[in-house]
């Protein structure tokens, strides 16, 4: 079966201790497929400072969330046109 995630990366209506904005990477399974080992949907999530919003940010959150499932999806979906 192939393995879909869905990703977004915008920022929070949360701020860091200098007062600054902080951004979010939310990436998760499809809620088509679901994990038939642990019966649950991968999550992942990151923070990082609006200063460091860019796509380096955003393949090592990748990197991460892949390591961490063990898995490389084969599809990526994303919430905003945008991205």
């Amino acid at each position: 079966m192939e393995t879909i995630w869905e990703l977004d990366f915008y920022s929070r209506p949360i701020r860091d201790e200098n007062n600054k904005k902080l951004w979010e990477v939310l990436i998760c399974e499809s809620p088509l497929q679901v994990n038939t080992t642990e019966g649950e949907l991968f999550r992942y999530s990151k923070f990082c400072s609006a200063q460091n919003v860019n796509s380096i940010f955003l393949q090592e959150a990748l990197n991460e969330a892949m390591e961490k499932s063990g898995t490389n999806p084969k599809k990526i979906r994303f919430f905003r046109r945008q991205m």
